[in-house]
């Protein structure tokens, strides 16, 4: 028998070690599957708390209408009637900080949309296609959720008894029009007070040509509620019975809430004082110096628009890559953030700053109990890492084992969400300038391992992406894609206000070439690290 239990990469990645990854497999098993109870004739045991169908419960326990009926209803679309709300949540931490976020830039309405496009080639029944999407969006608390700010300034997050999104189906001409139409999506804005915090729209042309559009807002969603969403929609598709969700969005809220006026994250909290309030100061990153750098602009606000280039690997370079780390008795993760970190220590010093620098890291933040690896929501986090170190005569591998120590205690200490630290540490300011919006890292890494680029519903498999992600305040941002169906792609951006559009190209080859020249000499020492950025 195999149970799918689901841990979060970076927990792995970080350094964890056997013991404590079990312990964790162990938590997160669900309570049905100790033991996991089946009759030989394929029927599952009764639920004990009442009916379901995939995970949604049928009226004789809250009264949502017959089984027979919720079907179909899923598979149509909304009812235009004013929708039910049964239940009224506050925000999370990390909703209540993009809701400041949103409401302190009232003139980029599109500041926390993400939205990303999924080029489908293969047989599609779309109507199973549709039911399935549907489905998911009313199992999950986070898709049939309204946004209520009060007079008095309060956010709510209002729980309603269906969703207001379907998917919709719409065909067109061919590629070119698909296209066209995934860059207006870019651009709408969410009714969340009406529960409209997802777009997920279906295009068709050529027979078994698609393209699917998933849009969301930061306060409905993250990258991994995307990736558990498809993974979902597919099981769904296939015909599976799935159980509930073991985790809703709102009870990953009242839990933060909870452990943090309990004082179960005073670890964690006096981890983070000691490494970013109690130590020297971390000091800014400085605008780098490249052709195109604006230095003057940096005490303004940040422009939260952004140039970009993209770098796929050579395959060697990946291969590599993977040796290297293993060697090093690490992962790629902790090389990528390595050769980061000498980057941006080095073009520090050289444009006058210090080498101590912080880099932030993109986390899940599903590292809290069962069911938060799989549960939807915006769960994700960002924790600051402080590498030890830039000497010229150490050696890379060095670097590496430091980039690992640095992963391995954040996550370790990942539980506090990123607001809560700001307010700690007294950082919590509330404005729009550069030193406001991003106090402690004006860098961030955004690194991203699994099924990234692929992916398949029945015979429709994913053949190429699309991908807009929501506007950053920070200096400089890197998006590292690692799926194991193809190299990885490497995603450099740099704000607007302080770099021109070729200083992007520029600093991703610089990158890149740190990178290959480690994979060509391990042994290499950081001052003979290659480094242009003119």
């Amino acid at each position: 028998m195999e149970l799918l239990i689901d841990i979060p990469i970076l927990k792995i990645l970080g350094g964890a070690s056997v013991v404590s990854l079990a312990d964790e497999a162990v938590a997160r098993l669900p309570a049905s599957s100790i033991p996991l109870i089946q009759r030989a004739n394929g029927e599952q045991a009764p639920d004990r708390d009442g009916a379901e169908i995939n995970g949604i419960r049928d009226p004789h326990t809250d009264d949502i209408g017959t089984a027979a009926e919720l079907e179909q209803d899923l598979a149509e679309e909304p009812s235009t009637q004013e929708p039910v709300v049964i239940r009224r949540e506050p925000l999370s931490l990390g909703q209540a900080h993009a809701w400041s976020l949103q409401r302190a830039n009232p003139d980029k309405p599109c500041l926390l949309n993400s939205t990303i496009g999924m080029f489908l080639s293969g047989k599609m029944h779309v109507g199973r296609f549709s039911r399935a999407w549907n489905m998911s969006f009313a199992r999950h608390e986070t898709f049939r959720t309204a946004f209520v700010e009060e007079a008095d300034g309060t956010v709510m997050q209002e729980i309603l008894r269906r969703p207001r999104v379907h998917l919709v189906l719409r065909h067109v001409a061919d590629r070119d029009e698909a296209v066209r139409c995934y860059e207006a999506i870019k651009t709408e804005t969410y009714d969340l007070a009406a529960g409209e915090g997802v777009k997920l729209v279906l295009f068709r042309w050529g027979g078994d040509s698609s393209l699917l559009v998933y849009g969301y807002h930061r306060l409905v969603g993250d990258g991994s509620t995307t990736e558990n969403l498809f993974a979902e929609a597919a099981q769904l598709y296939a015909g599976a019975r799935l159980p509930a969700p073991a985790l809703q969005y709102s009870q990953f809220a009242a839990r933060q809430a909870a452990d943090l006026a309990a004082g179960r994250l005073q670890d964690d909290v006096a981890y983070w004082t000691a490494l970013l309030a109690d130590a020297p100061p971390v000091r800014p990153l400085p605008v780098l110096a490249l052709p195109h750098a604006t230095p003057g602009n940096a005490a303004g606000p940040p422009s939260w628009a952004h140039h970009t280039a993209t770098l796929r690997l050579p395959e060697s370079t990946a291969l590599g890559v993977r040796e290297v780390s293993r060697r090093f008795r690490a992962s790629p993760v902790h090389l990528y953030l390595a050769a980061l970190h000498v980057l941006l220590a080095r073009a520090a010093e050289a444009a006058g700053g210090s080498s101590d620098i912080c880099i932030g890291l993109s986390d899940t933040g599903r590292a809290g109990g069962a069911g938060d690896a799989t549960a939807m929501g915006f769960f994700a986090n960002t924790l600051p890492l402080r590498v030890a170190g830039c000497a010229v005569d150490r050696p890379f591998g060095d670097q590496v084992s430091a980039a690992k120590a640095a992963l391995a205690g954040a996550v370790l200490h990942s539980r506090l969400p990123y607001p809560a630290l700001l307010e700690r540490l007294g950082k919590a300011r509330g404005g729009t300038a550069r030193e406001d919006v991003m106090p402690l890292f004006q860098a961030v890494l955004d690194y991203r391992q699994g099924a990234t680029e692929s992916g398949a519903i029945g015979d429709s498999v994913i053949v190429d992406t699309l991908v807009s992600r929501e506007a950053m305040p920070y200096d400089i941002g890197l998006d590292i894609s690692d799926d194991p169906g193809r190299s990885p792609l490497l995603t450099l951006r740099l704000q607007t206000s302080l770099y021109g559009a070729s200083d992007a190209h520029l600093l991703l080859r610089a990158y890149h070439s740190i990178v290959s020249a480690v994979v060509q000499n391990p042994a290499m020492r950081l001052g003979d690290v290659p480094l242009s950025l003119d």
